[in-house]
C-alpha cells in the first residue's frame, strides 16, 4: 500500500492532517483538526517539529509583486532583491526539495544565515496561531490576510497524535432506546446519572512517556528514511540512469554511508536500535489489534527501514537481526516472520511435516528411510535461497486436487521443471564437465536422473556433499 507523504520529514500542519486522514486516525473536521493540533502543542503535549516565521516586508513585497491573473509571471521570474534573498532562498528550497536533488533538506543543515527565520516550539513561548495572520495587501480587490508562520510536523508524529486522541477520547455505553435520554443528547447533553459504562481506552501518561523517550530515535529513523528516499534522484538523476550498474553500486556504498552517517550524527549504538526496533513492533501489534490497518501498515514500512539501518550500519544479516530481536509481541514464531512473512510460510510448514513421512511411504518408487528434520530443513533452505519456493504451493496442490479428483498436471509439470532446476544449480557447484556433457539434451538428462537415481546410497552421498554442492556464493 503506497503511503502520500510517508517518510516526509518536514509537513506543513494541513499536509500532517491529510496524512492523518489517509491513516483514517482523525474523525474531526479539518477546522477543529487544526484547533486540536494547535491545543495539543498550547499544552505542552505535542509540539511542531519547528516552525518558519516569514517578514511581512517579504510577504507584502511577493504579494504586491506576483500577479496571479498573469499566467507567465510567475515566482521565479521574481527579481527577488538582497534584503529578502536568504527568507526567499529557504522558502524555495523547501517548496521544490523533492524536485531538486539535495541529499539532505535544507532543515537540516542548520545554516546560521536562517536561524533568525526558524523557531523551535518545544523550546519557546506558546503562541496563538491566529496571531501570526497579517494583512499583507491585496487581490483582486479584496483584503489578503496570510499566515506569516508555516507549522511543520514530522511524519511518525501521526502515530503520537492518534494515541493522544485516542486516550482523550471517552467512551459511554448508554440506553438511547430511552426517549428522555435520547433527547437529552440531541440537545448535547449528557445525563450523567443514566450511563452504564465509561471508559478511557488508552493511559495518556503511558503514552507520553512512551513516544518522549523515543523522540531522538524517530528522529533519527525519519531522518534516514528521508535521506535514503532522496539517495536516489541525487544519484541516478533520472529513470534512464536506474540500469546503469555503476551508479546502482555506487547507490549500495552510499546507503551503507548513510546508515553510519545516521548512527554517528543520533550518538546510536546497536543496543538503542534494538530496543526501538522492539518498541517499533509491539505498537505495530498494538494498531493490529485496534484494527486501524493503514496505521499499521505504515508502521510496517517504519520497521522494515530501521532493520536496513541496523543491517547497513553494522553489517547484519537480516537473520541475524531476527534471531537477536526473537519475540516480542504475543506469537509463537519469531516477530520478524509474524510482520513479514516469508512467501509461503505456511506451506513450508505443511511441507516441513509431511516429507519426510512421504520420502519412506510403501508408494514411493525411490524408497528413503529415516531422512532426518536436519535434511529436510537443508533442503528447504536450499529451495528458498535459490528462489525456488513455489515447490511448497505446488507440492501442496498436488494433495489438495488429487483429493477433489481434478488435475494436477500443471503442478506436476512444475516439479519436473524444480528437479531439473536443482540438478543444474548442483551440477554448476561442482564444475564437473562429464555433468555438464550430460546436459546437453533432454534424453541426456534423463540418463544422468536415471543413473544417479538408481545407484546405491545416492541419498546418502548427496546429504553427506550436500554443503559444498548447495553452497552461495557471497
Amino acid at each position: 500500500m503506497s503511503i502520500s507523504n510517508y517518510g516526509e520529514r518536514y509537513l506543513e500542519h494541513k499536509q500532517f492532517l491529510k496524512l492523518c486522514a489517509d491513516l483514517e486516525i482523525n474523525t474531526l473536521s479539518l477546522g477543529s483538526d487544526e484547533k486540536w493540533l494547535e491545543l495539543l502543542e498550547k499544552e505542552k503535549i505535542l509540539f511542531p517539529i519547528c516552525r518558519i516565521v516569514y517578514p511581512k516586508t517579504y510577504l507584502k513585497f511577493i504579494n504586491n509583486t506576483f500577479d496571479p491573473s498573469n499566467f507567465y509571471n510567475n515566482i521565479n521570474s521574481i527579481s527577488i532583491p538582497d534584503r529578502f534573498r536568504n527568507i526567499h532562498t529557504l522558502k524555495e528550497a523547501i517548496k521544490h526539495f523533492r524536485v531538486r536533488r539535495p541529499l539532505f533538506h535544507i532543515l537540516d543543515k542548520r545554516k546560521s544565515k536562517f536561524k533568525k527565520y526558524i523557531r523551535y516550539p518545544n523550546r519557546s513561548k506558546y503562541r496563538q496561531w491566529k496571531d501570526y495572520t497579517t494583512l499583507v495587501g491585496q487581490v483582486y480587490g479584496h483584503d489578503n490576510y496570510v499566515s506569516r508562520a508555516k507549522h511543520y510536523y514530522s511524519y511518525w508524529q501521526v502515530y503520537y497524535f492518534y494515541e493522544i486522541t485516542k486516550a482523550c477520547t471517552l467512551e459511554y455505553v448508554i440506553n438511547v432506546f430511552d426517549e428522555e435520554i435520547n433527547k437529552e443528547l440531541w440537545n448535547q447533553q449528557i445525563p450523567i446519572k443514566k450511563i452504564f459504562k465509561r471508559n478511557l481506552p488508552l493511559k495518556y501518561s503511558k503514552n507520553k512517556g512512551d513516544f518522549l523517550g523515543e523522540a531522538n530515535n524517530f528522529d533519527a529513523l525519519s531522518f534516514y528514511v528521508q535521506t535514503i528516499s532522496q539517495l536516489g534522484n541525487f544519484i541516478f538523476g533520472s529513470l534512464v540512469n536506474i540500469f546503469d550498474e555503476k551508479l546502482n553500486s555506487q547507490h549500495l556504498v552510499f546507503e551503507k554511508k548513510v546508515a553510519l552517517i545516521v548512527i554517528k550524527k543520533y550518538d546510536l549504538n546497536i543496543s538503542i536500535l534494538f530496543n526501538f526496533l522492539e518498541f517499533l513492533c509491539k505498537k505495530y501489534y498494538d494498531f493490529n489489534r485496534y484494527k486501524k490497518s493503514k496505521l499499521t501498515e505504515m508502521i510496517k514500512l517504519d520497521i522494515d527501514k530501521l532493520i536496513s539501518l541496523i543491517m547497513d550500519g553494522y553489517n547484519l544479516k537480516y537473520e541475524d537481526v531476527n534471531d537477536k530481536l526473537g519475540r516480542v509481541i504475543p506469537n509463537f514464531n519469531n516477530t520478524l516472520d509474524v510482520i513479514f512473512p516469508k512467501p509461503f510460510a505456511d506451506e513450508r510448514d505443511n511441507v516441513m511435516h509431511t516429507l519426510p513421512s512421504s520420502f519412506s511411504h510403501s508408494l514411493n518408487f525411490n524408497e528413503a528411510k529415516n531422512v532426518t528434520k536436519d535434511e529436510t530443513e537443508s533442503f528447504l533452505l536450499f529451495l528458498e535461497q535459490n528462489n525456488l519456493q513455489l515447490f511448497y504451493y505446488s507440492l501442496g496442490q498436488i494433495n489438495i486436487n488429487y483429493s477433489r479428483n481434478q488435475s494436477i498436471f500443471l503442478h506436476l509439470s512444475y516439479l519436473s521443471l524444480l528437479l531439473e532446476s536443482i540438478i543444474k544449480i548442483i551440477i554448476k557447484k561442482t564444475n564437473n564437465m562429464e555433468f555438464e556433457i550430460n546436459l546437453t539434451s533432454y534424453s541426456e538428462m534423463k540418463k544422468l536422473l536415471n543413473s544417479f537415481f538408481k545407484s546405491e546410497g545416492w541419498r546418502h552421498s548427496l546429504s553427506t556433499h550436500w554443503t559444498e554442492y548447495t553452497v552461495i556464493d557471497s
